[in-house]
């Protein structure tokens, strides 16, 4: 989720609560999420687990979970956090997901969070608004610190290192995010946040494109079959590869060298 894009509306707040969580793992809730929300954790530190990914957050974090996600939590001390449940205006079949946002001002933050949960205790006639506001000023703080990381010069030498371990090894099939995260020794979630927040795509969606594009440059160049080529770019079923190269260049392989393109 990157909270600078336009789509990012708030529509309605449900609740603001300062609470805490004792340590201990709680296994996923039948149900999905019922709203968004956003979480700051004054103290403590929580794994996320999701069915296909999971993260951990620590003191100072801002946390935004997605409505319609599913999760399980595994609290390693006792946390003390306050958060808001509301909802984004979503548009059509739109989906956002759950990460976590390490804060440099936490300060900052905390303040701004402490004012919500005042201005929502208060219940005054002026309470909604004001806890809009107030939210927008966090969504405004935690972009401008998400983007400050996306772009320091860390983060670019990360992906610089990746990519450069990707055009090397781009016939290993099992060459993924995870490797990837690996190779720049940092976590897989916030790999996939420099590339969304530098490049506008996943680390995954770099792959295919380096990889058809070097597949091209092998229909073009050699006369390798189709299976051959298929192996060398890092796909071990050709049939996946050619609706790859079908979905990002719009006509097959074979089509591409008939054409000589």
């Amino acid at each position: 989720m990157q909270f600078t894009e336009s789509h990012v509306f708030i529509q309605e707040i449900h609740t603001c609560i300062v609470g805490g969580k004792e340590p201990g793992f709680q296994p996923p809730s039948p149900n999905p999420r019922y709203s968004d929300c956003l979480v700051l954790f004054q103290t403590g530190c929580v794994d996320y687990i999701f069915p296909d990914r999971s993260f951990t957050v620590h003191s100072g974090d801002v946390l935004y979970l997605a409505k319609g996600e599913t999760y399980a939590m595994r609290t390693h001390e006792k946390c003390r956090l306050i958060y808001v449940d509301f909802d984004f205006a979503r548009h059509g079949t739109e989906s956002f997901l759950s990460a976590p946002y390490p804060m440099q001002k936490s300060a900052s933050i905390e303040g701004l969070f402490a004012r919500l949960a005042n201005s929502w205790i208060a219940k005054s006639e002026l309470s909604w608004l004001q806890c809009t506001a107030i939210l927008y000023e966090i969504l405004c703080e935690v972009a401008h610190q998400s983007l400050k990381a996306y772009f320091s010069p860390k983060a670019q030498q990360y992906v610089r290192l990746t990519i450069d371990y990707m055009e090397e090894h781009l016939a290993d099939a099992s060459l993924g995010v995870e490797m990837l995260a690996q190779v720049a020794q940092i976590s897989t979630v916030h790999l996939r946040r420099i590339y969304e927040g530098q490049l506008g795509i996943s680390p995954v969606q770099y792959l295919r494109h380096l990889r058809i594009k070097r597949a091209k440059c092998l229909l073009k160049e050699t006369r390798l079959s189709i299976h051959e080529i298929a192996a060398r770019v890092g796909y071990e079923n050709v049939n996946y590869f050619c609706r790859v190269f079908r979905e990002i260049s719009g006509i097959t392989p074979s089509q591409y060298r008939a054409y000589g393109v």
